[in-house]
């Protein structure tokens, strides 16, 4: 960990920790365990970074043990590992609990899947599966909680699913606050991709895919890896960049724009926001948005509705499990002040759009005229066509 590194932890380790190892560095049985933290512009960033050959709750410990020695104690609001407590109490033993605590959802399927083959029955294995994410991506506690019970039940009394039934329940029936979305709400995160992102960038981009025999090559592409996150990030400051949660947030600013929902302000100043279109659901969904305070606080933004993603809440799966703004909310502030008329109907929305628009189209023509080459020393790098 550098001073670098050191500033960020300081700065935004209060908020989201993500933690995860990977190996694949070094011939020996040395594993990369990475601290990673989410910066303002929504992306990660390493934290702190240790070699070893040791998996456990003690070496974790020494771990966290030298980090609060040279940043102080850190208080995440979120850490997310994936399927192991193991990270989780030795986090909790040198800076304490969290409040909340969170697995991988990406990990959680794929054990789900890998379990599934316990289930002979191959359309009992696809409605089991369809079941179990209808339960995960229950927003509501009251609801998931009998859902859960129901789930439990009907597994364990058919013969064809007992098996995974009782692999379910003794290994995510008790521990339902770190896998079920209704207890992620505006948690930030939801899978350890960056952390997996991170590793991936390293071993086929820094080692150039190969086999890494001797340790010290494996650290060097480390640090080289960690100084080219602290490079991009000044020029991110400095000329601001297009990422993906920027366009993910324009992308849901184009439905609000098209699709017609039906809203009614409350008396509290919250919106409930409708639709008839059911997606396959029985009746049509309902969401409440709420508005949190008035001023841009981050980099994660729509410029056309100058909102940020703090801004506003929604009840809606996209916005607290996703973190972003979703087209709900889009739909609210595009619509606030009037009487909810399709908003193409404003030119001020309809003009600024444009111009968004027309950016967007330049930046997606720049990333098909981008090709990767090699240069001359074998590493990938990013060039431009001129256009001409």
């Amino acid at each position: 960990m550098n001073t670098s590194q050191e500033n960020m932890l300081q700065r935004f380790g209060n908020n989201i920790i993500a933690i995860d190892s990977t190996h694949g560095l070094n011939s020996y049985d040395f594993e990369l365990t990475t601290v990673l933290i989410v910066d303002d512009w929504g992306e990660g960033f390493p934290g702190a970074c240790m070699l070893t050959n040791r998996k456990d709750t003690v070496i974790f410990e020494i771990f966290f043990e030298k980090i609060k020695s040279k940043v102080g104690l850190l208080t995440p609001r979120t850490f997310m590992t994936d399927i192991t407590h193991v990270f989780y109490n030795a986090w909790q033993r040198i800076m304490g609990s969290v409040p909340t605590q969170l697995f991988c959802a990406w990990h959680v399927d794929r054990a789900w899947q890998t379990n599934l083959a316990k289930i002979k029955n191959q359309d009992k294995k696809k409605m089991v599966y369809n079941s179990l994410k209808i339960l995960q991506s229950a927003t509501d506690q009251d609801e998931f909680h009998i859902l859960l019970s129901n789930t439990i039940d009907q597994l364990i009394d058919d013969m064809e699913t007992k098996e995974f039934g009782v692999y379910f329940k003794n290994f995510y029936g008790a521990n339902y606050p770190q896998w079920a979305y209704c207890y992620r709400k505006s948690s930030g995160i939801n899978t350890n991709m960056r952390l997996e992102s991170m590793h991936k960038i390293i071993k086929y981009i820094y080692l150039d895919a190969k086999k890494t025999k001797r340790l010290d090559k494996g650290i060097s592409a480390i640090n080289r890896y960690v100084r080219d996150k602290i490079v991009d990030r000044i020029i991110k400051n400095v000329k601001g960049k297009y990422t993906f949660y920027t366009k993910e947030i324009y992308l849901r600013h184009k439905s609000a724009m098209k699709i017609q929902f039906q809203v009614d302000q409350c008396e509290n100043g919250t919106w409930t926001v409708s639709t008839d279109t059911t997606h396959g659901l029985s009746a049509p969904k309902s969401y409440t948005v709420s508005k949190n305070i008035s001023d841009v606080c981050c980099q994660i933004m729509c410029s056309v509705c100058k909102i940020c993603i703090h801004s506003y809440n929604c009840t809606c799966v996209d916005f607290f499990v996703h973190n972003t703004i979703c087209k709900h909310i889009h739909y609210v502030v595009l619509n606030s002040g009037s009487i909810f008329e399709f908003p193409s109907t404003s030119a001020t929305n309809q003009n600024m759009q444009n111009e968004m628009q027309n950016d967007f189209e330049i930046k997606e023509h720049l990333k098909t005229l981008s090709h990767q080459c090699y240069t001359e020393k074998g590493k990938y790098s990013l060039k431009y066509c001129s256009g001409n």
